[in-house]
C-alpha cells in the first residue's frame, strides 16, 4: 500500500529523477496525475516506490517491475483507480446525513 501523503521529499526526488529519464522535467504532481490517467511510466514509478517503501532493495529498471497490465491491480482507498469518477462532485449540492443516537453513561 502506498499513501501519497507519506512519500518523503527524498523519495519524491528519486521518483522525479527516474521518471525524468522518460518525461523530461516531470514533477511529482504531474506524475501523480499521470498515474491517475493510467500512464505506464507513472504506474511503474509508483509501483517501484511502493516496493522500496516496503523494504525491498529493487532497482528502478528491474525486470521484476515489468508486470502485465492484467496482473497490476491499483486500488485507491474507497475504490478501484480505474473506476474513479471523472468529474468531482458538485460542492453546492446539499447532502443530508443523520447521526446515530448514542447512549450516554
Amino acid at each position: 500500500m502506498l499513501d501519497f501523503a507519506d512519500i518523503t521529499m527524498s523519495e519524491t526526488i528519486q521518483l522525479e529523477k527516474h521518471v525524468g529519464c522518460d518525461i523530461s522535467g516531470a514533477t511529482f504532481p504531474q506524475i501523480a496525475a499521470l498515474f491517475t490517467a493510467q500512464s505506464a511510466i507513472a504506474r511503474r514509478a509508483f509501483f517501484w516506490l511502493a516496493r522500496v517503501k516496503s523494504g525491498e532493495q529493487i532497482d528502478y529498471d528491474s525486470p521484476v517491475l515489468d508486470v502485465k497490465w492484467s496482473e497490476l491491480v491499483v486500488t485507491y482507498v474507497g475504490g478501484d483507480a480505474d473506476e474513479q469518477p471523472q468529474e468531482p462532485p458538485d460542492p453546492t449540492k446539499e447532502t443530508l446525513t443523520t447521526a446515530s443516537r448514542t447512549a450516554s453513561s
